[in-house]
């Protein structure tokens, strides 16, 4: 199976190295970790229940209106009830379970809600953020899983700004390192002959 990502950094806090928004698509063999739990934890609320989450999630923020953003036809968007990151914003896809399957409405749909959150971001003095997209594989995986993505703030860009951690490390639980380890003992061996 082939899972797509896609992420949007903006800034050096985001981890992005490039100063306007950039924009990567990654086609994984596999779900990306933190995914892969809540796939999982789908998959058994859908049996237990009988009921798709997300879509219920939707509903039941709905009802609270705590944290109840907004919502169309194509996605609803909520405050994450336990945010990894700052100022996290969930986007809830009600129809689609992969990247692959949006069609030109919900993107527009999705670019109308990002437009928004942004603006909202920059009046709240905001100026570097992540978002990751959680997809199910290409080819869909089942009634239980819809596409998601989460929009979080990072740390305002100062003069000399920069961050060792993006959004795989903060959204993802996957770690991007720079060296294999097997490179760095060889290297620091020698060190201590």
């Amino acid at each position: 199976m082939l899972w797509p990502v896609y992420i949007l950094n903006h800034m050096s806090p985001s981890g992005g190295s490039i100063v306007h928004p950039h924009a990567q698509v990654l086609v994984e063999s596999e779900p990306l970790p933190v995914q892969q739990v809540v796939m999982k934890r789908s998959r058994d609320y859908f049996a237990r229940i009988g009921r798709e989450y997300w879509n219920h999630l939707l509903a039941s923020e709905r009802a609270l209106g705590d944290r109840f953003v907004y919502e169309n036809e194509y996605l609803g968007v909520v405050a994450s009830y336990a945010p990894r990151g700052f100022n996290e914003l969930q986007f809830v896809f009600k129809h689609v379970d992969c990247l692959a399957g949006l069609d030109g409405s919900g993107v527009l749909s999705f670019v109308d809600c990002l437009s928004r959150a942004l603006r909202e971001y920059q009046e709240l003095g905001v100026g570097s953020f992540n978002l990751v997209s959680f997809s199910g594989p290409m080819g869909g995986v089942g009634e239980h899983w819809r596409l998601t993505m989460k929009l979080i703030s990072r740390p305002y860009p100062g003069l000399a700004s920069a961050n060792d951690t993006g959004p795989f490390e903060r959204l993802c639980n996957a770690w991007v390192i720079d060296t294999v380890p097997e490179t760095l003992a060889s290297r620091v061996r020698a060190v201590f002959r």
